[in-house]
């Protein structure tokens, strides 16, 4: 019965182990990939050609609110038709991307093609034609807002929210461990 329950002892120590180190390089991949969210706020890495964009502004409300997340996927501008939401570069103002509606596709005088835009929230058309090679590309879904007061820096960006919450589930690993120990401690 003894040499049972030490073999019993000595699986759940693996396991956890096991689970551990699978906590540990989980932890350190979102390190490595999320991180240079924070560094690139203007281009995102793009995985399977999509990128995650966070909305900062009123433009496009009632569409999506301020702190959206819009999943944004990389296209060919030629494909794009009037009333697709784009992403793109944005040269004229302080925001180093923009998010808006297309109004109307045209050719551009140089040759490909131009989008006139327009946020849902605006009463007028943007001032200036976006240009087909400043298109990021066109978003796919949105999601919604969550209401998180800004008590807490890093919890306003993707990367530090997805930090906070690899932390969170880590911690949550190791208290379950700590229990699974003393329960086995009582039962010896």
């Amino acid at each position: 019965m003894d040499t049972l329950m030490r073999n019993q002892s000595h699986k759940e120590k693996s396991h956890l182990k096991k689970r551990l180190a699978i906590m540990v390089v989980f932890f350190v991949s979102v390190c490595l990939v999320l991180l240079p969210v924070k560094f690139q706020a203007d281009r995102p890495p793009a995985v399977n050609g999509y990128r995650l964009y966070r909305v900062v502004g009123s433009s496009m409300e009632p569409t999506f609110a301020s702190g959206a997340i819009l999943i944004v996927q990389s296209i060919d501008p030629a494909a794009i038709k009037p009333n697709a939401i784009i992403t793109y570069q944005c040269t004229r103002s302080e925001v180093e991307v923009t998010t808006h509606r297309v109004k109307s596709v045209e050719n551009s005088p140089g040759g490909g093609v131009q989008f006139v835009t327009r946020g849902d929230g605006n009463p007028v058309i943007d001032p200036k034609p976006i240009c087909g090679c400043e298109l990021i590309g066109v978003v796919r879904w949105v999601v919604a807002a969550p209401k998180i007061p800004p008590i807490w820096p890093p919890l306003n960006n993707i990367a530090g929210l997805a930090l906070v919450m690899a932390g969170m589930h880590f911690i949550q690993i190791i208290h379950q461990n700590y229990r699974n120990r003393l329960e086995n401690h009582v039962m010896n």
